[in-house]
């Protein structure tokens, strides 16, 4: 994209919440694996990573390409949240 249009504004990734931002798709489910389920148990993205969660993780690389190669890949990082009222 950038390619193409560098002044295009690339959007992503998009967890939702707490456990999006912390564990990755192959933490959670490497989680499945267990009963009852729980991805915390068993996260090996976050192991392999030095135990960096997700999100701080995917920023450090994205950083490092761009140091890299000169130019950003990533422009907006979209975390988001679904708040169930109390009640």
């Amino acid at each position: 994209m950038k390619a193409v249009d560098p002044t295009a504004l690339v959007v992503g990734p998009v967890p939702g919440g707490w456990t999006g931002m912390l564990f990755s798709w192959a933490d959670a489910n490497s989680g499945w694996q267990k009963s009852p389920y729980q991805y915390w148990d068993n996260p090996i993205e976050y192991n392999e990573h030095g135990q960096t969660y997700w999100i701080p993780y995917y920023l450090q690389q994205m950083q490092q390409f761009e140091q890299q190669h000169g130019y950003r890949l990533l422009d907006v990082l979209d975390v988001h949240a679904y708040i169930a009222p109390r009640g």
